[in-house]
């Protein structure tokens, strides 16, 4: 069943510069170009429950349908994604970690109340994550309906190998969200937020929550590094090998011993904590929502036999493929989705690569046959 499920993230004008993930986000004048496509191609869009049905039936699909998606919760989903989802006759669905929400009931207004003159192009809100009410908004206008996105959306530490250091601009959500997990909704735009960490703290390998044991690094050798590094980093140009240059005689001491990791999570409670991801996730959404949530987006793409059984077990009907495998004796359901972005920030060039993306995966004449020398030529 060759139905396009397409995700995006954030949606807004401009890429905010007080953001440091903001490559995450897509203006506004390309996802419309991607809507004006798909509606000149004569595409409709279904619901995730629409899409389910027809995975479970099998029926082979004549017409034209899309799934729009979009991950995470952001503000600009409510403000700018949905007016524009509504404006082309086009729905989606908005994966939500709870961890991320909100916690403010202020409800903010969107492009539709600028389109009809009552805020001016300043005050529309551009940056943070959706409110309770604003999820329940949004979720019973039929436009974007909710669904999981787990609850943390965490990264963990799985080994004392050293990645990075802690230096400003770089990003730091990971690393400082464990530590300060409250201050999930309000990171984005926080000018102090990076300094919620000192500067030349290492930052150690990491992998999504769902899929590892994580393991504690001991503290005294994280201070000890800190202490070495802070003065450096405030008056250096960043330079990971200088850095490590300066604090590897300390790190190879703690390797040595055997002294950089002080625990490892154990499989009952990696299995534990994975069951907690699932289960807050689904039923906070739940009693916001009034109604069953049941359908799970992987955060990262990343998954396991055992997440995807603990999935099964709390209750989900479907979740993302990923960069997982469909595993033996599994009736969970796995959809794939691809996304799509601007090209060279240019409108024609976007339009070519999405008309192309498009015919690629439909295996359409010739955009298929594209693919296939385009893949022949760089095998």
């Amino acid at each position: 069943m060759n139905i396009p499920v397409i995700y995006y993230h954030s949606i807004a004008p401009v890429k905010s510069e007080k953001w440091f993930r903001n490559y995450l986000t897509l203006e506004t004048k390309y996802f419309e170009a991607h809507l004006r496509l798909f509606k000149n191609l004569g595409y409709k869009s279904i619901s995730l429950d629409e899409f389910y049905g027809l995975m479970i039936s099998n029926v082979n699909v004549k017409e034209k349908f899309v799934v729009f998606t979009f991950d995470d919760g952001y503000l600009d989903n409510y403000v700018f994604a949905a007016p524009l989802l509504k404006k082309y006759g086009f729905t989606g669905t908005v994966f939500i970690n709870t961890d991320y929400i909100d916690k403010k009931t202020n409800f903010r207004c969107s492009i539709e109340d600028y389109w009809s003159g009552k805020v001016g192009w300043d005050e529309l809100p551009t940056l943070g994550f959706l409110n309770a009410e604003e999820i329940q908004y949004i979720d019973k206008s039929g436009i974007l309906k909710v669904e999981s996105h787990t609850k943390t959306h965490d990264k963990y530490v799985v080994s004392d190998k050293i990645i990075d250091f802690h230096y400003p601009g770089r990003d730091c959500l990971y690393p400082i969200v464990e530590i300060y997990p409250e201050e999930k909704p309000y990171y984005i735009g926080n000018n102090n937020f990076e300094k919620l960490l000192p500067f030349g703290t290492p930052f150690f390998e990491r992998k999504s929550s769902v899929i590892v044991r994580k393991v504690d690094i001991n503290p005294e050798l994280i201070s000890e590094i800190t202490y070495i590094l802070n003065p450096i980093i405030s008056s250096t140009n960043y330079d990971k090998r200088f850095f490590f240059s300066k604090i590897e005689r300390v790190y190879n001491n703690y390797k040595i011993n055997n002294n950089t990791i002080t625990a490892i999570e154990s499989e009952q409670e990696y299995e534990k904590r994975v069951y907690e991801e699932l289960f807050i996730s689904k039923s906070v959404l739940e009693n916001i929502l009034s109604r069953k949530v049941d359908f799970l987006c992987w955060p990262h793409g990343d998954n396991n036999e055992i997440s995807n059984k603990i999935a099964e077990q709390v209750g989900y009907k479907a979740t993302t493929l990923g960069k997982g495998q469909i595993y033996k004796n599994q009736n969970l359901l796995r959809f794939d989705r691809f996304g799509l972005a601007n090209v060279r920030n240019s409108l024609l060039f976007t339009n070519l690569k999405t008309r192309y993306k498009i015919g690629e995966y439909q295996k359409e004449f010739p955009w298929y046959l594209f693919s296939k020398l385009y893949h022949f030529i760089n095998r």
